[in-house]
């Protein structure tokens, strides 16, 4: 008792030996008491590694195509490329990271020499 009267907020995982996965929570009450919840996270556990899963294969696929593949998604922030995509761009690889933006790439892609662009455009408007 002296312990659970000392908790301010806990917060942990527990997998029980049959596999099922609890999240445990405790938060102090004003009255010094305590609020102990046990939350059975079994299926956003098994889903959340269902999606690392796939998502480690679907890497694996692409990273084997012969041709460039680069995935941007709704806010235009790189998700994923492949070593080929890389080889297409040598003077920007280095910024092909996750979170970037293709605006981002861009930019830097012209400073660095990677982008030729006409003569009869003006730079800002090309970019």
């Amino acid at each position: 008792m002296d312990h659970a009267k000392q908790i301010k907020i806990d917060r942990f995982v527990r997998v029980r030996p049959n596999g099922t996965a609890i999240e445990v929570s405790s938060n102090q009450t004003e009255g010094r008491g305590f609020v102990t919840t046990y939350t059975d996270i079994t299926d956003q556990i098994r889903a959340e590694n269902e999606a690392r899963n796939a998502r480690a294969r679907l890497v694996d696929a692409i990273s084997v195509m012969d041709e460039a593949f680069v995935y941007f998604d709704s806010s235009d922030r790189l998700s994923l490329c492949n070593d080929m995509y890389r080889e297409y761009y040598p003077k920007s690889a280095d910024l092909f990271e996750p979170g970037i933006t293709f605006e981002e790439i861009i930019r830097e892609g012209v400073k660095r020499g990677e982008y030729t662009i006409p003569d009869d455009a003006e730079e800002e408007a090309w970019i």
